[in-house]
Order: C-alpha cells, then sequence, then structure tokens
C-alpha cells in the first residue's frame, strides 16, 4: 500500500503536481505488479483501469511540459504529444478570446456583444492559427534542447524546483510556450483546497449568521484564508533560519555539558 498512499498524499498536498501524475501512475502500476503480495494483479489491473477512465490531455500536456522529464522528450508516446497539441490549441483559443474582449472593450463596444463575438471564435480562427503555428515552432525547439537547456544548472533544478517557477527563469526565450507550460504545471489536480474553502464558509455563514450577505462572507473567507497563509509564511521564513544541532555524539556531550552549567 505505500506507493499508492505516496501518490494520494502526492495528489492532495499543496505543491504543483500536474505534470508528475502520469510518471506516478505509471510507476505505481509497476511497484504494485512487483510487491510480492497475492492481490498484487488485481491491485494492479484496478489502478490500469482507474488510470484509463481518468487519464485527459492535461495529464499528457504537464509531463510532456514538466522540466522534471525534459530528458524524456524523444520518447514521447501518441497520447502524450496529441495531448501537449491540443491543451496548446485550447490555451491559444482561450487567449486569442481574451484579448479580443479587451479590444473591444478599448473601442467602447458593449460587454455583451464583446463576449458574444469571441465566443464565435473557434481554432481554426486565424488569430488562433497563427497563436498555435508560433507555439509549436517554440514546441519544437523545446524538443530539441538547444541553448540554456544544455547547462548542467538547468538541468539540475529541472528536479529540484517547482516547474512553474523553472519555466518562469529559464523559459523566456519561448514566450508562448512558457505561458502554457506555467498555466499547465498549476493546475490543482484534486479538489480538496475547494473543499476546505466550502468548509470554511460554511463555518463564517452559519445558521446564526444566515443575514450575513454573501458578498460580505466572501471578504471574511478571503481574509480568513489571506491570514492563514500569511500565517505559514511567516512560520516557514522563521523555521528556514534555525540551524540543526550536529548529530555527532561528542557535539551532544557538549551540549549536555552547557545545559547542567
Amino acid at each position: 500500500m505505500t506507493p499508492i498512499v505516496k501518490f494520494l498524499r502526492l495528489c492532495d498536498g499543496d505543491k504543483p503536481a500536474m505534470g508528475k501524475v502520469y510518471d506516478r501512475m505509471f510507476q505505481l502500476v509497476e511497484k504494485t505488479k512487483s510487491s510480492g503480495v497475492s492481490w498484487a494483479p488485481a491491485a494492479a489491473k484496478e489502478i490500469s483501469r482507474r488510470w484509463e477512465y481518468l487519464h485527459s490531455d492535461m495529464h499528457a500536456a504537464g509531463y510532456a511540459l514538466d522540466p522534471e522529464f525534459m530528458t524524456s522528450v524523444n520518447e514521447w508516446d501518441e497520447h502524450i504529444n496529441s495531448g501537449v497539441l491540443e491543451i496548446i490549441g485550447k490555451d491559444a483559443l482561450r487567449v486569442c478570446m481574451a484579448a479580443h474582449i479587451n479590444i473591444a472593450k478599448s473601442q467602447g463596444v458593449p460587454d455583451a456583444i464583446a463576449h458574444a463575438d469571441a465566443r464565435k471564435m473557434t481554432v481554426e480562427s486565424e488569430q488562433v492559427v497563427e497563436r498555435v503555428a508560433k507555439c509549436e515552432l517554440e514546441l519544437a525547439k523545446f524538443k530539441e534542447q538547444e541553448g540554456v537547456f544544455t547547462k548542467p544548472s538547468v538541468l539540475k533544478n529541472a528536479k529540484e524546483m517547482p516547474p512553474g517557477s523553472w519555466w518562469n527563469l529559464y523559459g523566456g526565450h519561448l514566450p508562448l510556450l512558457q505561458g502554457v507550460a506555467i498555466s499547465v504545471l498549476q493546475q490543482v489536480i484534486c479538489a480538496s483546497a475547494c473543499e476546505r474553502n466550502w468548509s470554511i464558509y460554511g463555518q463564517i455563514k452559519n445558521n446564526k449568521r444566515i443575514r450575513l450577505s454573501h458578498e460580505k462572507a466572501d471578504k471574511l473567507v478571503y481574509c480568513h484564508e489571506a491570514l492563514h497563509l500569511q500565517n505559514k509564511l511567516q512560520k516557514a521564513g522563521y523555521e528556514a533560519k534555525v540551524e540543526r544541532w550536529d548529530t555527532d555524539s561528542d557535539s551532544n556531550a557538549s551540549d549536555e555539558e552547557d545545559l547542567k552549567q
């Protein structure tokens, strides 16, 4: 059960993990098969069936754009390649629709008309096709692994830095693909954050505060989570400055002598 629990903990954690799901699911099946317990084949079959159910283009794009697996770009299968291309097309459509709305608003077009015109755009629209083509060119450069992607420090940080931060630091020469990668890799992969948010909302707006307006309740939830995050960051900063004690017997003995004095 250890590999299964570790995978569930990864998905339910606070760190971005969209790019890890594809690889970790494959490892999960392999480790389950080799566990040696009597129910390992049945468990591996059930995990594979579940993966077929939840697999999506977003998982494939996350694996393709996660810097941890950048050395395996030449080993992409059909699902990974088609998944990342599909996500690039959807992202280009979203960006072009937003840009069309902003331009229309700046020209004094009513919001309803601007949104209606934007909804008429498709992946075959001229602006979208042009953006997709440029982004796919950048994807080809990423697969070639040239330039800054060959530096030892970049390869080392690819396995240690958060994927979004890595792309923000090293992907500046591929601006369109950089935007897609950051958007994909920072996607939430579980509903725990939403459930926690609704739980806090339920604690604030309960039966005794039924007359509390939705607008004020939203602000109170926002303030609660902001203060919680601020407190968490302050604790993290404080703990980061604490020096670790040596584990040697001599140092432990000297510490005990200091305490006695």
